[in-house]
């Protein structure tokens, strides 16, 4: 695997898929609805609410 230093670091280091998410197992949990329901691509939105470093940006 070749190193592109022409993307930025946060893109590179970005989960790609629910599976790659750490720390998160309160709502994405397999067993969870959060998780069920991207896994069956049926959200279309949501809004997430939290202190500041709580990592709400993690649904692109």
């Amino acid at each position: 695997m070749s190193l592109n230093l022409n993307i930025p670091l946060a893109h590179r280091v970005r989960p790609k898929t629910l599976e790659d998410f750490v720390g998160q197992d309160e709502i994405l949990g397999k067993d969870k609805i959060l998780y069920r329901t991207i896994k069956a691509d049926r959200l279309s939105s949501i809004i997430l609410w939290g202190p500041t470093g709580s990592r709400k940006n993690f649904i692109s």
